[in-house]
């Protein structure tokens, strides 16, 4: 796992190199990038295109992603996700206090959320 990942034309929040050998995340990519939002205002639309640019930058080694908000998503951020689901590239939204209070059963609701986010 590495943070703070600064390259010439942009910033990756954090980057997980996915060596599980649990069977459900050995099927997902070799790169897991996730992007934290700590900011007041909600989490939009502009955001999931440019982290989408981020996982897509990536040659190929990065399909999913993950991006916490501390305040929450705003409406477009749905619309968003729907309209550009066609390819490979799954981002999970997350809020701060979900992962606060289910922390004790990380992996089951990391899977929930992606359940979500692939058959929505």
């Amino acid at each position: 796992m590495t943070d703070r990942v600064r390259t010439s034309t942009e910033e990756i929040d954090l980057v997980i190199l996915n060596t599980s050998v649990s069977e459900f995340w050995k099927k997902e990519s070799p790169v897991i990038l996730v992007e934290a939002k700590n900011q007041k205002k909600k989490t939009d639309k502009n955001d999931v295109v440019q982290f989408r640019s981020k996982i897509k930058n990536r040659s190929g080694r990065a399909k999913l992603g993950i991006i916490v908000s501390s305040a929450s998503f705003t409406r477009t951020v749905r619309e968003e996700l729907l309209r550009s689901s066609e390819g490979d590239t799954v981002i999970i939204t997350l809020l701060l206090s979900d992962i606060i209070e289910r922390c004790s059963d990380f992996e089951a609701f990391i899977i929930e959320k992606w359940k979500e986010a692939v058959t929505s």
